[in-house]
């Protein structure tokens, strides 16, 4: 089901990626990153974000569709998802590629706040 009230454009200014932006009624409810020329071939989202009250309505559907007719290929899924993203995948039919990781996005915050911060400093200022 498509949603008529959203728009979604694609943006292209780096050299193999792309970043959609969904709108409704002229309000930013979404974005994505996408990789469309990784070097396994594939093309995946790298991260997408919907808006918590605008989810549901088929909005990254919608942003998936844009960028293959773009692009003139299928998505695949990344390498790293959460279970909402991976039962989309299964929804669709495809397979998880080779070494894909479903964790919740707790689960990686989690191991994001155990690895150990880098620091460096700049003009005699630390910065992480």
């Amino acid at each position: 089901m498509v949603d008529t009230s959203i728009s979604i454009t694609l943006h292209d200014e780096i050299i193999g990626r792309l970043y959609a932006v969904a709108e409704c009624d002229g309000t930013k409810v979404g974005w994505a990153t996408f990789i469309v020329d990784a070097p396994d071939g594939c093309a995946f989202c790298l991260e997408i974000k919907i808006a918590s009250e605008c989810r549901r309505r088929g909005i990254m559907s919608q942003m998936y569709a844009e960028v293959e007719r773009h692009i003139g290929r299928h998505l695949a899924p990344s390498k790293q998802l959460t279970p909402e993203s991976a039962a989309y995948w299964a929804k669709r039919g495809v397979s998880l590629r080779k070494g894909t990781e479903v964790k919740t996005a707790e689960k990686r915050a989690q191991e994001a706040s155990e690895r150990p911060r880098l620091r460096t400093r700049i003009n005699g200022i630390d910065v992480e």
